[in-house]
């Protein structure tokens, strides 16, 4: 990993590492901000009057101030120099900060992007340092068997998880584990059909074995042309970071659920009730304390009409928990297993003497879908109000559990190619892709990572016989938006796009040289091509060649 660290633990640990820590800062703030010289002494008619200033701003926030209600307070009208007031608040506040520059700045910078992330600890590095090992074989058993082309072999890999608990749950040592894998595959001519028929076997250390067969055929139907088909079936078993993360990047809690790793996780995290208090989540009580993400967001609208139609208070707050407590759903979480697919593809294609074309549909179905779930985990447990005390109190995580699904999970689509000839003079070239991924539960609270444009298009036109010792080319390339989704990092919606991009190529033969010009996104709107890179923008070059 390098020099890897998290930026958002940075940002805490830089907190932490303050005098007095978070309460200092906001003891600052709050300490002017209804100081002597702050809001309570700045509101008309209780200047001088602190009490009555306090009173009256209570009275704003609860609605019961003359001529205002709940929903209609204005608080810039009650204090018209509260960004005053405030700006020198955060003042008094961030003087109480490390400074940037400073020695005790550097001193605590330095320290959490070499130690390993920990809130408590003052770390934010990612110190991994895991690798694999691999072997593999096979033979072609064209000397031994005439049958048919054979060919047999074998694979093994070994992990070696290294991350000293920053990435994974290796907290006191690695992790390791292995899978192994055997294949054959069988190719057979019959006249104008060819058949290929395959078969693996693979095995992980902690999963039961299984076998995945494939067929597929070319049929001939002519010189010209030909039919493509395949059946074939597939098996993953789950990666490293499904079974053994525990990372924790602020915003989400990542945990893998292999039952070894559910027994190692521990993870330190602070409240909101009180930020100082440090609370610790084992794997166990995340896989019996957790609630599905949507019910809990359906909870918290209810609770929040709830307290304001009890009019706050004691009242609100138990009005709030019994609305909530209807409404919350336990999460079924389970150990992460093997997801296996099932997929039937067809093509078709015809090479003519100016136009070839081609097209391809396939169609896929998933099952025990891998998938990250995110639940809703409070810190702890009330006596009586159980986990909706702690939630009411902010003192919840947002956790991205890696899972399966028994949701009905579908891939389909179609991609094609026409290429031709104009007018003798140009190539003309078009390919286009249609994908969908149908989650048949919008209501789920697993992440698919389908990652992938619901259309693809790119057109190109181009000539070399245009004139002796010159060539062009012009594209253009196109996608619709989409959801990229990643387990482990940002999730986000990539925009559609389309760029232009154009070359020109000019030979010189007296020097045996080539001389090309050109430039990609023509337009020159920056673009991201998935969430987490960086913009992309235009590109403008010149080149030369000599081939003496």
């Amino acid at each position: 990993s390098g020099n890897t660290h998290d930026v958002s633990m940075l940002g805490a640990n830089m907190v932490f590492a303050q005098a007095g820590g978070p309460l200092g800062f906001y003891t600052g703030y709050l300490g002017s901000y209804f100081g002597t010289s702050g809001i309570l002494n700045s509101i008309p008619g209780a200047v001088g009057n602190p009490a009555l200033g306090g009173q009256l701003l209570i009275a704003d926030i609860t609605g019961s101030y003359p001529g205002r209600s709940i929903t209609t307070r204005n608080w810039s009208n009650l204090v018209p120099n509260d960004i005053e007031i405030h700006g020198r608040a955060r003042t008094a506040a961030e003087a109480n900060m490390l400074q940037p520059g400073s020695a005790a700045w550097d001193k605590q910078y330095n320290k959490s992007i070499t130690t390993g992330m920990s809130l408590f600890g003052g770390g934010a590095g990612i110190l991994d340092n895991s690798k694999s090992d691999s072997f593999e074989v096979n033979y072609n058993l064209q000397d031994l068997v005439s049958i048919a082309d054979i060919i047999i072999g074998g694979s093994h890999r070994k992990y070696t998880l290294r991350s000293n608990g920053t990435l994974f749950t290796d907290y006191d040592a690695p992790i390791e584990f292995t899978d192994a894998g055997l294949y054959a595959q069988a190719k057979k001519n019959l006249g104008s059909l060819t058949l290929t028929g395959s078969m693996r076997y693979d095995k992980s250390q902690y999963f039961s074995g299984h076998i995945t067969p494939r067929i597929g055929g070319i049929l001939a139907l002519n010189e010209n042309q030909n039919l493509r088909f395949s059946y074939q079936t597939g098996y993953q078993n789950p990666s490293s970071q499904d079974q053994y993360i525990g990372l924790d990047v602020t915003q989400t809690i990542f945990m893998g659920t292999s039952p070894d790793n559910i027994e190692r996780f521990r993870m330190d995290v602070g409240g909101v009730s009180d930020i100082t208090k440090k609370y610790t989540l084992t794997g166990q009580y995340v896989i019996d304390n957790a609630w599905t993400l949507n019910s809990a967001l359906q909870a918290a609208g209810a609770a929040g009409a709830a307290n304001v139609a009890a009019g706050g208070g004691l009242a609100g707050q138990m009005a709030a928990l019994g609305a909530a407590n209807g409404l919350l759903q336990k999460a079924e979480l389970d150990n992460v297993s093997p997801q296996y697919v099932k997929s039937y593809d067809f093509g078709y294609r015809i090479n003519g003497q100016k136009t070839a074309f081609d097209i391809n549909v396939y169609y896929t179905e998933w099952d025990n879908f891998i998938a990250a779930k995110n639940v809703i985990t409070p810190m702890y447990m009330h006596p009586t109000f159980g986990g909706l005390a702690a939630i009411g109190q902010g003192d919840f995580r947002v956790m991205s559990i890696d899972s399966n699904t028994d949701t009905k999970v579908m891939t389909h689509g179609v991609s094609g190619s026409f290429e031709t000839s104009l007018f003798k003079l140009y190539d003309f070239n078009l390919t286009s892709s249609f994908n969908k991924m149908e989650f048949d539960d919008p209501t789920s609270d697993y992440e698919a990572g389908f990652n992938t444009p619901q259309t693809r298009v790119k057109i190109s036109l181009g000539s070399s016989k245009l004139a002796d010792n010159f060539a062009f080319n012009l594209s253009m390339r196109y996608h619709d938006g989409f959801l990229w989704q990643q387990s482990g990092f940002p999730d986000g919606f990539v925009p559609e796009n389309t760029v232009f991009d154009a070359s020109v190529n000019l030979a010189i033969p007296s020097i045996k040289g080539n001389i090309k010009i050109g430039g990609t996104n023509l337009g020159g709107d920056e673009y991201q091509p998935f969430i987490g890179t960086g913009s992309i923008g235009s590109q403008f070059y010149v080149g030369f060649t000599l081939n003496p």
